[in-house]
């Protein structure tokens, strides 16, 4: 067997399969027409089986599978038209601590759900999965969860095509703000000199000074990501207050015709 037209689902949310250990019996399969769903089984530990499946035509499913620990099996994948949803509102996958099996993924056609997997440190992973394919954006109740800069979600915060829901995950985070704010310190390429905007001065003690020669959406962050000042840049130089600032390190943040573009102020 090589392509299946429809769905291949492989337990269910009423009883899965409690003594299957091993997906090695679908080596030969390299393409899914319809959704793949892998949950409620209890002993499965590895997705070793899938490693020539290159598409997926509907959804990717993983949930509430106790003993599986990565997601290396899915190493060619390249594909999803449908939503990613790992975990899920009723149990994740509590044994779950990397997502780097899904490295080649370069697009979605769906949400994108990281839900309820206790384990999980980090979303590195999802690296190559182009922002754009992303519709909404669910990432909650993962308790370990402290690194979400990965450059897809990085990308997809800049200009969210569909609803953000972040929570219940560990400092870092925790928020959508947390995580803006990690990727900018992540994000080296988008300094703002190198894009051609100029605040000035800074150090300062009052008021800074913004030059840039297109419109866009300036804000100042602290360093737990909370927005304190937003202001939208229509000319070329506009000046900002900051004086009822207390003194100290803040994220400076600017979203234009170049993307977002993350600095660092001091106020005096």
């Amino acid at each position: 067997m090589t392509s299946i037209g429809g769905s291949l689902i492989i337990g269910s949310y009423y009883g899965g399969n409690p003594s299957l250990t091993s997906l090695t019996a679908l080596t030969g399969l390299t393409c899914i027409g319809g959704d793949l769903i892998i949950v409620n089984n209890n002993t499965l530990n590895s997705l070793t089986g899938l490693n020539n499946v290159t598409s997926i035509g509907g959804d990717l499913h993983i949930n509430k599978n106790s003993f599986l620990t990565s997601l290396s099996g899915l190493n060619s994948l390249l594909s999803v038209s449908g939503s990613l949803i790992i975990g899920s509102y009723y149990g994740g996958n509590p044994s779950l601590t990397s997502l780097t099996g899904l490295n080649t993924l370069s697009g979605i056609g769906g949400d994108l759900n990281i839900i309820g997997n206790p384990a999980l440190t980090s979303l590195t992973g999802l690296d190559n999965i182009e922002a754009s394919s992303i519709m909404d954006l669910y990432i909650y109740d993962n308790n370990s969860l402290t690194t979400c800069e990965v450059n897809s979600i990085c990308e997809y915060l800049v200009s969210p095509s569909g609803y953000v829901l972040i929570y219940g995950n560990a400092a870092g985070c925790n928020s959508q703000q947390e995580i803006e704010t990690a990727c900018g310190v992540w994000m080296e390429e988008n300094k703002l000199s190198e894009n051609h905007v100029n605040i000035y001065p800074n150090p300062t003690h009052g008021k800074i000074t913004i030059e840039y020669t297109s419109n866009g959406h300036f804000s100042i962050l602290n360093l737990s990501g909370q927005e304190l000042i937003t202001r939208q840049i229509t000319e070329p130089r506009t000046q900002i207050d900051i004086s009822r600032l207390p003194g100290g390190v803040y994220v400076v943040k600017l979203v234009g015709e170049k993307g977002v573009q993350i600095g660092k102020i001091m106020k005096e």
